[in-house]
């Protein structure tokens, strides 16, 4: 009888493995237990993208006699005799040992080691090829101790570590089995099975796996794929239920998750039937379907879990998913829609792996880590309507690979409420954000390509709000645009945190129709060539505009930059590039300190200042006191008064640096030359008497004073 048991939780023929499941994930494999972080580095790391094979290759038929791929595959001989377990000796005061791991150890391949009742604290390292280890009532041994019937097997985490981690079985051999037992308590898995050196066709079967960090994690490591077994287990309340992301090629049939943070989480090719349930809800994990629906109106009982793999023309609709890693996952294929589905508890809302053609309408996130989370193929689109990704870490993450053309993204009319990133593409062609309103406490959308990605990008007509205590030590931006080309960002509220619209070593972005309050500084060109800022409303910010490094070619017009700390900063450069930058038709007035202000690094003779307004600012028009050398050219703006600038020392006033005319009107203040006492450093003369393009009276320039500008 033992021999038959033992033969038949052993020699089990299983689907052959045929290499690692394609598709990318930004977490990579950790070395024993060490699941991924929530660092912004785990974030930007992608996988190399891996095609995926044709659906018709995904899995043999059920029952199919294939041979492993292991080198070591032999089959592995029995032995007669099982060793038998006990903890106390008194269920079986017979037992060869009292402690599972020393049973195992000494154990020859082949062997059925039979646990008698009791709690075994300990932590089990499994390195005998064809060992199975079962509770001796699983096995119908008989017990010398008949009243004791099926008492439960129970292996109790200590939380001591071993090399291996705090892991309830470690399985490094191959054709091991688990049978039987209660698994519970391990500060990381309960059972662990790793492929290499030869963790392969690992059965486990009618366990219950409870209160750990995971209750079955599974590596699998070529050129040893996995190929385990999963049936009849119970797995309760631990954090995470049964992760797959790392594993390849799993059978799992009537299995019963419940009770855990995350149930179920997975990547790849695995063989995962409707009799796996999840809080008593059926998983579907489909691979290679077509042409389908999943529809939670039309299905009793609904899915609890929903996976698809190289599957094409898929709908996944009227849905409430809860408690796993994913709330929908799909990896390759084409034509995906999930529409009218709420996500809640997950790690990522919606993770999409190399799927093309991607809709997304009408979809609620909430307590996640990710809303949306897309690793896109080439000649993607994936398009984003009417979302809302609430009390997540990031919402919505795309990436595309690089040198590809044609990827496109778009999110439209959504609601972003995340601890960190808003809305965050890498290496995506054309990118659009709309009428969004995105609450974030580090990045509320960024764009981020190589200087030819993000091509006709916009972003337009959205909200955004940072929050810098969510995230301390964040970047606290508002719009972002890195390494970015030709991007407009129009007709946005940004409203506090760092920075609020950022161009960062960009080409062409134009910032136009904005308005930004509250920030540190409202509009940044940061070594861009070409940038166009024009007709913003930047009020209440320590700085209204900041220009700095190269920044050939900027253009800064029909701004109004009141009320801030400073109106314009300029610590910029035009490089190797002979293009000037351009500051012209802007209303620079009643900030706290200076209209524009210039560092010692700003390259003047490169700058053209004219037709603004300049006045009723705290301090000077124009500071260029740290200015090395050079003289800029101001002339022809309006310093709030029809007799033009004034000079600090009323009773010096500075001459014009080419006419000699003096800065001895009533308007805002000019800066000296230190290389040339009583003259500036500011060409203002010829000068405007009024405002450009209008005709108001000097009054009307002159009402109010400073503003509540932030203090330097």
């Amino acid at each position: 009888m033992l021999l038959a048991v033992a033969a038949a939780l052993v020699l089990v023929t299983v689907p052959a493995a045929a290499g690692s499941a394609p598709g990318s994930e930004a977490d990579s494999a950790p070395p024993g237990l060490d699941l991924p972080t929530d660092g912004y580095e785990d974030i930007v790391s992608v996988r190399p993208a891996v095609a995926g094979g044709p659906p018709a290759d995904v899995l043999e038929p059920d029952g199919a006699e294939t041979t492993s791929t292991n080198p070591e595959s032999s089959p592995v001989p029995l032995v007669d005799e099982p060793v038998l377990v006990d903890d106390d000796r008194e269920e079986c005061p017979t037992a060869d040992w009292t402690g599972i791991q020393v049973a195992e150890t000494l154990a020859d391949p082949g062997t059925t080691i039979a646990v008698c009742p009791g709690t075994y604290t300990e932590t089990v390292t499994v390195t005998t090829p064809g060992v199975t280890i079962a509770s001796a009532h699983s096995l119908d041994l008989p017990l010398l101790v008949p009243s004791v019937g099926e008492a439960p097997v129970v292996v109790r985490g200590d939380g001591v570590e071993d090399l291996n981690g705090d892991n309830g079985f470690t399985l490094e051999a191959r054709a091991v089995a688990i049978q039987g037992l209660e698994i519970q308590g391990h500060q990381d898995a309960g059972i662990l099975a790793h492929s290499h050196p030869g963790g392969v066709e690992a059965r486990i079967v009618d366990n219950t796996l409870a209160d750990n960090d995971v209750g079955f994690f599974g590596i699998a490591e070529d050129p040893f794929p996995g190929t385990d077994l999963l049936e009849a287990n119970t797995v309760l309340d631990n954090r995470v239920g049964v992760d797959l992301r790392f594993d390849d090629r799993v059978t799992m049939r009537d299995n019963a998750l419940a009770g855990n943070t995350y149930n179920f989480w997975a990547r790849g090719i695995h063989h995962v039937d409707t009799s796996n349930t999840v809080d008593g809800r059926p998983i579907h994990y489909l691979v290679g379907a077509s042409g389908i629906t999943l529809d939670g109106n039309q299905m009793d009982p609904s899915p609890g879990y929903v996976g698809l793999v190289n599957s094409i023309g898929v709908t996944v609709q009227n849905l409430d998913l809860s408690h796993n890693g994913q709330g929908v996952y799909a990896q390759g294929g084409t034509a995906l829609s999930v529409e009218n589905v709420t996500i809640e508890t997950v790690r990522d809302g919606l993770q999409i792996d190399e799927v093309g053609q991607v809709r997304v309408s009408d979809v609620t996130v909430t307590d996640g880590r990710r809303g949306i989370f897309a690793t896109p193929s080439t000649r993607q689109s994936m398009e984003v309507t009417d979302a809302r990704l609430v009390e997540v870490t990031h919402g919505v993450i795309a990436f595309g690979p690089s040198g590809s053309s044609n990827d496109r993204v778009s999110v439209t009319d959504t609601t972003i409420d995340a601890d960190r990133l808003g809305v965050f593409t890498s290496w995506v062609d054309t990118v659009s954000v709309t009428q969004s309103r995105v609450d974030h406490g580090d990045e509320g959308i960024r764009l981020d390509g190589d200087r030819v990605s993000s091509v006709e990008g916009t972003v337009e007509g959205n909200d955004v709000t940072t929050h810098p205590e969510r995230y301390d030590g964040g970047n606290h931006d508002g719009i972002v645009v890195f390494r970015s080309a030709n991007v407009a960002i129009r007709d946005n509220t940004v409203v506090d945190g760092r920075d609020g619209i950022v161009s960062v070593v960009a080409e062409g972005s134009t910032i136009e129709a904005n308005t930004v309050t509250g920030t540190h500084g409202a509009l940044n060109s940061l070594g861009s060539s070409g940038d166009r800022v024009a007709d913003n409303t930047v009020t209440g910010n320590r700085f209204g505009l900041v220009a700095d490094g190269d920044t050939p070619g900027l253009v800064v017009e029909d701004n109004r930059l009141t009320g801030n700390g400073n109106g314009t900063a300029v610590d910029a450069t035009t490089g190797e590039s002979s293009d000037s930058i351009e500051i012209a038709n802007n209303t620079m007035r009643d900030n706290l300190d200076h209209g524009l202000l210039f560092t010692e690094d700003a390259e003047v003779d490169e700058v053209e200042v004219h037709d603004n307004v300049i006045a009723g600012n705290g301090g000077y028009g124009i500071d260029a006191r740290r200015v090395v050398f050079g003289t800029l050219d101001a002339r022809d703006n309006y310093w709030g008064a029809s007799d033009g600038p004034s000079s600090l020392d009323a009773s010096n006033p500075l001459e014009d640096p080419v006419t000699a005319a003096l800065a001895d009107g009533s308007g805002d203040a000019v800066t000296e030359d230190d290389s040339d006492e009583g003259v500036s450093n500011v060409r203002f003369d010829p000068w405007l008497q009024a405002k450009p393009g209008g005709t108001s009276t000097v009054a009307d320039d002159d009402s109010g004073g400073p503003g509540e500008g932030l203090s330097p």
